[in-house]
């Protein structure tokens, strides 16, 4: 039976087992999908996975999530650490794993050519990208192509015969993403500039939004939709992600032709999401229900709501409501903790980038004051494709997106601060 291929890897790795028939008929084998991973170049958890099964009935769109909560026992020493961690940290210079490298990459990770437990969605759609039907079901896959963003980009652009369905799947979610926008949606891409260590070199690299991540992204807002739907329906206890609607009309904005000031005049008209057990709609999202549940290895609350859709699909105990909501306010405790180590790692980094780059001159556009007594605001930062933290030699009366030209005129080492002179 394939499912014993993968018990023999969790008793290797002295993991809990699938190990009665009841639970192990209740896994479907999915091997038979030709199924695809899109990540970064440099991933460590490889967690979320698509396919698309193709028959003269009908087209079905296939999401499969690695599956930890199957084999990681509540309350274990390594289910205790993850929630503690709440999360993966993925800094400029290092890694820190929400759960053991030696597992997520020999048993969990979703591998190419391996057998894999995940938590796998059938959805179909209408002519209009509306959902029709779905499923939700245990599954052991196996997947045939770890990609890059840029190999599967090349992939849709020249649509290969053999490679057909990750061009027709991309030409799907295109139809899905616009759906999303008729339901009011606010769609927030941009350019990503992202700073990283290359042995002793610093290294900017520009993440441009392509048809690939566009893919990934809409598929993994879908698959957080029909878990949340799931749960809706079946009164399960699991922290949806929600967001009150906001009026996002603006004026007096300056270069709203630019993406970054646009889309910060956008942000700061938004209400914030926030984690609760009471289902709601996700305004910007354009959805009437959701639930972030597609990084279960790298993130301790989608473990939590895998663990609760399996209780709810192999009929064993769930938590409760008031359960939930003690989990929730302590993974949100840790992730303000862990989003404070990120942000401080960043700062660091850009530090050091801009005293390697001290006699530049920068064209900026203005955000937002932040603080006035240490004249703090955030601008946008054009050949960096950044929003940046800056303290000023002095605040004038900018509107938003008005251009402003600095340079830097001292560095504070110990703070990671620097300090710019406005320029004009």
């Amino acid at each position: 039976m394939i499912i014993d291929e993968i018990n023999s890897l969790a008793e290797k790795y002295d993991l809990q087992q699938i190990l009665t028939d009841e639970i192990k008929n209740q896994y479907i084998d999915l091997t038979q999908l030709k199924t695809y991973t899109i990540d970064e170049e440099k991933t460590y958890e490889i967690d979320d996975a698509i396919s698309l099964e193709i028959n003269k009935e009908r087209t079905t769109i296939w999401i499969h999530i690695a599956n930890p909560s199957s084999f990681i026992d509540l309350d274990s020493e390594i289910d205790i650490k993850a929630r503690k961690k709440a999360t993966s940290i993925y800094l400029p210079d290092r890694v820190n794993l929400m759960l053991p490298q030696k597992i997520t990459n020999n048993l969990l990770s979703l591998t190419s050519g391996r057998l894999a437990p995940a938590l796998s969605a059938s959805i179909e759609l209408n002519q209009d990208a509306e959902i029709i039907n779905y499923s939700i079901l245990p599954s052991i896959i196996r997947t045939d192509y770890n990609l890059t963003y840029k190999d599967a980009d090349e992939l849709i652009e020249l649509k290969p015969p053999q490679e057909a369905e990750l061009a027709l799947l991309s030409k799907i979610m295109i139809k899905r993403y616009k759906w999303r926008l008729a339901k009011g949606a606010i769609m927030l891409e941009q350019p990503e500039g992202r700073l990283s260590y290359q042995e002793q070199d610093i290294i900017l690299n520009i993440v441009e939004p392509t048809p690939s991540r566009m893919l990934i992204r809409e598929c993994m807002i879908l698959m957080g939709f029909v878990i949340s739907d799931f749960a809706k329906n079946n009164n399960i206890a699991i922290p949806f992600r929600i967001q009150n609607e906001s009026d996002i009309s603006y004026s007096n904005v300056f270069n709203d032709n630019i993406q970054h000031v646009r889309n910060s005049a956008i942000k700061q008209k938004l209400s914030r999401a926030k984690f609760t057990t009471t289902p709601g709609k996700h305004f910007s999202l354009g959805l009437d229900s959701y639930v972030q549940a597609t990084s279960p290895l790298r993130r301790y609350s989608d473990l939590i709501v895998h663990r609760q859709i399996f209780a709810k699909i192999l009929n064993c105990k769930l938590y409760n409501k008031s359960e939930m909501d003690c989990l929730i306010t302590e993974f949100n405790k840790r992730y303000r903790e862990s989003l404070e180590i990120i942000k401080e790692a960043k700062a660091q980094i850009l530090f050091k980038w801009l005293k390697l780059n001290r006699t530049n001159l920068w064209t900026t556009y203005f955000l937002r004051n932040i603080s006035s007594k240490e004249n703090l605001v955030l601008l946008y930062f054009n050949e960096l494709e950044m929003e940046v933290y800056c303290n000023l030699d002095y605040i004038g009366k900018w509107g938003i997106g008005q251009t402003i030209t600095i340079q830097a005129i001292s560095f504070n080492a110990l703070k990671n601060k620097v300090l710019f002179k406005v320029m004009s």
